[in-house]
Formats: C-alpha cells, structure tokens, sequence
C-alpha cells in the first residue's frame, strides 16, 4: 500500500507509489479504459515554452513552482496543435491541457509535500471557443488602459476562434480543506478526482475504497457543466480545454520541499466509461464559491498614509503614487464564471488569496521605487503574503520577497507613525548596493535577467488563506498597497 505519511525513504516511496498504482489499475480496468499519465514541474524557466506559444505567461506566482498532471490523450480526443508544449514539453500522446469526456474522471494521488505554508489542486478552464464581450463593464474599463487591455482579453494566437481563460470551475482543495476533511494534510498520501461526472467520482471512490482507501483521504473537484458555470465539456474541437494546477509554497524546510519536488512521488490516471457502454453521464451543476472575510483594515489608513509621508520625507520626496488595481473587485471581478461571461482572462484566478497589482514601472533611469502596505500576516487577514515581481510584457513572474522579510520593515518610523508592526515597507530597483542605510536592507535588486532593459515591471501583493478560514481575505476589506517612486539619496 502506499505510504501514510512521508517519513520513508524515496526510493521506499516510489517502489509503494508504483504498486498502489498498478493495483488500481487493474481494479478499474475491469469495468473502464484507463490511461497512466505523470506529473511534471512548471517552473519559472517554463515560461519559455509558454510565451512561445501564448504570448502571455499569466502573471506566474514566482514564490512556488506549479506541479502539473499531464494526461495521456483519448484516441478520439482533439489535440489541439494550437496549444501544444503551452506548459513545457510533454511525450507524444500526452498534454498538459486536455478536454473532458462527459464520463470521465482524472485521477491525482500519491504523497503530498513536507509541511509548509500551502498547497493546493484546482482545475482551470484554458481555453474556448469564443470572442470578448466588449460591451461589458470589464472591457470598457481595461479600453482605456491599452497597455493591460492585452493581459486580461486574449485571443489563443495559433487560434483566434478561441479566448485565453484560465478560469476555475470551483473552489480549490487546499491544505485547510484536506484538514478539515481528513485531520492532516502534508506528508499525507492522498487522492484528487477531478471529473464532470457524479457517476464516475463514485466509480473510482468504490475502486479505492476496495484497496483499502479511507472515504476521508479522497477529495472531488466536480467540473460543472452548461448553465452558468459557462463550461463546455466533450472531447471535440469546439469543447473548452483544461488544465490542472498543483501549488506548494514557502516549505518549512527548503531542501525537502526540493526534494519532494524532485521525485514528485505522484501519479496520475485518466479513467473514462468505455464508448460501448450506454450509460448516461451524471453532471455537475456550478458549486457556489465559499464566502470570504476579513478583518477590516481602515482603521489602519491613517498609519498607512503617514508611513508615506515618513519615507517621502526620509528620501527627500517621492513622485506620485502608480496606480494600483484590486483584480477581484469591479470591474475586473476575477472569479472564474464572470469571466468565462465575457471571454476575459481570469490568469488562473484563485479565491485562496487577494491580487493586487501595478501599472508599469520603469526600470532604465535608476528609479526606487518603494513599495508599502499592511502585512495581512499580522492584521489576522494572511497566512503568508507574498510581494511580486512581474515582467510586464511577458507577465512572468520573476521574484518575490515573502512575508518574513517584511516583518518589522517599518518600525523604525516608530513613534511618528503607528501600528508600525502591522505595517511594511520595501524597496524596489536595479541595484540596492550603497542604499543599506536608506532601505535598512529591505530591498531587491531587479536584474536585467529579471526585467531587460527597455521593459516594464509590476508590483503585486498577494495574501495567502487568512487564518481560521480556508480561503484568502475579502479584499474590499484591506487596504491597497502604495507604489511611489523616491527620489534617491543623490537627488
């Protein structure tokens, strides 16, 4: 049987992955058709492969690689060219993206990583057959910001009869759902169906459960279908194409998250009701979205603003504010549905954490630009926050600082601003050397490798899973993040 937990060896690990998986194949194969797949790694490297074949790298979360179940592909399945190798290389027969059979499943299973602060499986609609809705309040916003109309509604360039997506069909299963469910969640083995069909969740849950599978340790993503959910599912060319997305961030230990990266001791099956069989598929309706909190940050507003203040006068003056967008709230309202409606980019949205990110700022001048905010961490609103770096014309994420580094950047402002625990400020350029006074070492240095000369960067901040809860906060609760640009200890 496979593993309890991660505490034997890797090679122990694989030989008990390998056999559990054999097993399970055979007890499906007698009633189904049943593929093996693997899973690969989706790092910042990838976007290469990406880019080449979206022109958009989706605003990657740079703090964690994704964890990708590829697929083996139906015979009678489309293959779409236009999205071939759009993840990374995959074997011939094989996709990271990949449509649905009304009477199938995908099966995801093994040992989850070593503890850490996240992880997660959701699935995304990647593409469909489609156009924008320019009528709507989202376009005519993004109309009037030309630079990030593009980032939000693209067409599939090998293909313009369909719109990127990258919208979820439901709530993720993250660490605090597998908690909640199963009373542990990393270092423990368990099991991800996705599927759009009732009938065969409980086809598989029998067939694991005959092995000796605990009902707790199993989880369902249920992919709707028609109505509002705005999905399509079927296996010809007009039917919407998906991805899966595992994520694992901020390991407690490094070097065995990276570790468990390295071996992946998972395994993926596709298992679907054999063509001949008359049985009619059982699906899905959209599930409601789990409702948010948060504790309000207002009361933290004026501390916020006189941080500014304090950092503009440290400096010597700031220029103004850059502009910075709440991508879950109106107009934008990033939530998987809304944007199938109107043929928007969703960037793989997530309900797990609040977005928010900047227009574009330049690098080519020696600007500073420093960044400042409530830390969600320490106003009861995050698990962990992450603070992003994303090349603009590639929306790749290049570099993160995450919530430890943050902790207690603004307290020497202290006494002349409040709350300064509850507070940060860090800082963003070309290169920190000879800022140490001014920065207090809080600041990262932005490659040319990282974001090339000529080119832009946007900020984003991210928080994570607010505590006692199993999703991010409502971010009409917190307060933005404020982007200026200093003038520096030579002006």
């Amino acid at each position: 049987m496979l593993p309890t937990t991660c505490g034997s060896s890797a090679t122990s690990q694989g030989a008990d992955l390998g056999a559990f998986t054999k097993s399970l194949v055979h007890e499906l194969s007698a009633h189904y058709e049943v593929a093996n797949g693997y899973p690969t790694l989706y790092t910042q490297a990838d976007c290469k492969y990406t880019y080449a074949v979206l022109r958009n790298c989706m605003g990657n979360n740079p703090a964690a690689p994704y964890i990708v179940p590829v697929v083996r592909t139906w015979p009678n399945e489309y293959s779409d060219p236009a999205m071939k190798d759009a993840f990374g290389h995959t074997r011939q027969g094989y996709g990271a993206t990949y449509r649905l059979d009304p009477r199938e499943a995908i099966v995801l299973f093994g040992t989850l990583p070593p503890a850490g602060r996240y992880v997660s499986v959701q699935t995304y609609v990647a593409t469909q057959e489609g156009s924008f809705d320019e009528s709507s309040a989202a376009y005519r916003y993004l109309a009037r910001l030309p630079s990030v109309l593009g980032t939000f509604f693209g067409k599939v360039p090998k293909d313009p009869s369909r719109v990127e997506s990258f919208s979820s069909v439901g709530n993720s299963i993250n660490n605090v759902v597998i908690d909640r469910q199963s009373g542990a969640s990393f270092g423990t083995r368990r099991f991800f169906i996705i599927t759009p069909d009732a009938n065969m969740d409980e086809a598989v849950r029998s067939a694991l459960g005959r092995l000796g599978v605990p009902s707790a340790d199993i989880f369902t993503e249920a992919v709707p279908s028609g109505g509002s959910s705005g999905v399509r599912i079927g296996l010809g060319r007009s039917a919407d194409d998906f991805i899966t997305l595992m994520r694992y961030a901020l390991p407690d230990n490094a070097r065995a998250g990276d570790q468990w990266r390295a071996k992946l001791p998972l395994s993926v099956l596709r298992v679907r009701e054999r063509p001949s069989s008359p049985r009619a598929a059982q699906p899905y309706a959209m599930t409601a979205y789990d409702a948010r909190s948060a504790a309000p940050e207002k009361k933290y507003a004026a501390d916020l603003n006189a941080l500014e203040g304090a950092v503009c006068q440290r400096w010597g003056g700031c220029g103004q504010p850059t502009p910075v967008y709440d991508v879950q709230a109106p107009p934008l309202s990033q939530i998987g549905p809304t944007c199938r409606q109107i043929g928007m980019n969703c960037l793989a949205d997530g309900q797990d954490s609040s977005y928010f990110f900047s227009a574009g700022l330049s690098l080519d001048h020696g600007e500073i630009y420093a960044v400042m905010d409530t830390l969600a961490t320490e106003t009861d609103n995050a698990t962990y926050v992450s603070l992003g770096v994303t090349e603009s014309s590639k929306l790749l994420g290049v570099a993160s600082v995450e919530d430890p580094a943050l902790e207690g950047s603004a307290r020497s402002y202290a006494p002349a601003v409040g709350s300064t625990g509850k507070l940060f400020v860090y800082y963003l350029t070309r290169n920190c050397s000879g800022l140490g006074r001014l920065t207090e070492g809080r600041c990262l240095s932005i490659t040319s490798d990282m974001v090339p000369p000529g080119q832009t960067f946007k900020i984003s901040v991210r928080d994570y899973v607010r505590p006692g809860t199993a999703r991010g906060p409502e971010s009409s609760q917190l307060l933005k993040p404020v982007v200026v640009q200093v003038k520096g200890p030579s002006s």
